[in-house]
């Protein structure tokens, strides 16, 4: 296994037993460390590192109420295609947010920037997709339903995961492909799409700087944390 990948995978149960409270595995929490975790997505961003913290508030998924009710995520109590075969069944519902997490800028010169963290199971005939037919669809989704831009960067993080970043108008989005991830159901590893927006009245320098360090900030593992009864399906 490559290192990057067992690093997270390591980090993600760590981060519950030191920091983080009980909760769903698909909404994932704060720790005290500043680090967020998503058992269910095998992700963690530590909040702390490069100043995100410092510029950035995180909408705690725990406790969402306490943000106002524009920046809030939904919070979804519905089927999350868990074993990726591209139907949702009754016995796959997991409380959920959607984006997974939210970041709110801090400084008044970033006024109504906002960088969403989401994660996309696909699932079905879309499991099969590459990674730019991943990445163009979501930008058709997250920026424009016109949105035909060639003007893509490439690059990759620990583990081998491939990310496609581009930028239109007030918009900045980077797609990064997991293509075998092992969830609940461990021998049908799953297609999951790891989606990163940044919106903004104007993006700067500063909000670019910003978005690449939430990128890169990801660790992502090839598989989910250890199930909790309550979350057993």
């Amino acid at each position: 296994m490559h290192a990057g990948r067992q690093f997270s995978y390591r980090l993600i149960p760590l981060v519950f037993a030191l920091g983080g409270c009980a909760s769903s595995r698909y909404v994932g929490s704060i720790g005290e460390t500043g680090v967020y975790s998503n058992l269910g997505y095998g992700l963690t961003l530590d909040l702390q590192a490069s100043e995100v913290a410092a510029r950035w508030q995180a909408i705690d998924p725990e406790a969402i109420d306490d943000a106002a009710a524009a920046d809030r995520p939904k919070v979804n109590d519905a089927p999350v295609d868990l074993d990726g075969d591209g139907a949702l069944t009754s016995d796959e519902t997991m409380r959920h947010l959607r984006p997974t997490l939210r970041l709110i800028a801090r400084s008044s010169s970033a006024a109504g920037a906002r960088i969403d963290v989401d994660v996309v199971i696909l699932g079905g005939d879309a499991a099969s997709q590459t990674v730019d037919v991943a990445a163009r669809s979501a930008a058709r989704e997250l920026i424009s339903p016109e949105f035909v831009t060639p003007d893509w960067t490439v690059s990759e993080l620990p583990g081998g995961y491939p990310v496609w970043t581009t930028e239109s108008g007030t918009h900045r989005l980077a797609v990064i492909d997991q293509k075998a991830f092992s969830g609940e159901k461990v021998a049908a590893p799953r297609h999951q799409s790891v989606r990163v927006l940044l919106i903004a009245p104007t993006i700067t320098e500063d909000l670019r700087r910003d978005f690449d360090r939430v990128v890169r900030g990801l660790s992502l593992s090839d598989k989910g944390g250890p199930v909790a009864r309550q979350d057993a399906w």
